[in-house]
């Protein structure tokens, strides 16, 4: 998995690159448990390195039992902390429109789903 951060020196008018390399996790052998409670981001349309601390409450919330934690609120159910949500129904792929951060393995997804 690689996490590239991109941050603005305003002081020498140029750009600052970081990027972290680490191999991605094992895939669970077995079902998870997931929780719903949380709320969306507040500014799900970029990744943005607050989004670290403000998940941290949430992730210190949860049960040892549970593999993820999937935000929500009382209308919609929008994406995990780490992951993303869908839903088959009729024969369809379905995900939040609104208020997730639209991503390559989302796209992927409604693609594959969609086909």
């Amino acid at each position: 998995m690689i996490t590239t951060l991109l941050l603005q020196d305003s002081t020498h008018n140029k750009f600052c690159v970081h990027t972290h390399v680490t191999e991605l996790p094992k895939v669970a052998k077995k079902p998870i448990t997931v929780q719903f409670f949380g709320s969306p981001r507040k500014m799900p349309q970029a990744k943005l390195s607050n989004w670290i601390r403000e998940r941290m409450p949430l992730e210190k919330m949860k049960d040892e039992s549970v593999g993820e934690i999937v935000l929500t609120n009382e209308d919609c159910i929008y994406e995990g902390l780490t992951t993303n949500f869908f839903v088959v129904r009729n024969q369809t792929v379905e995900t939040a429109n609104n208020g997730v951060l639209e991503g390559t393995m989302q796209r992927v997804v409604i693609e594959v789903g969609t086909s």
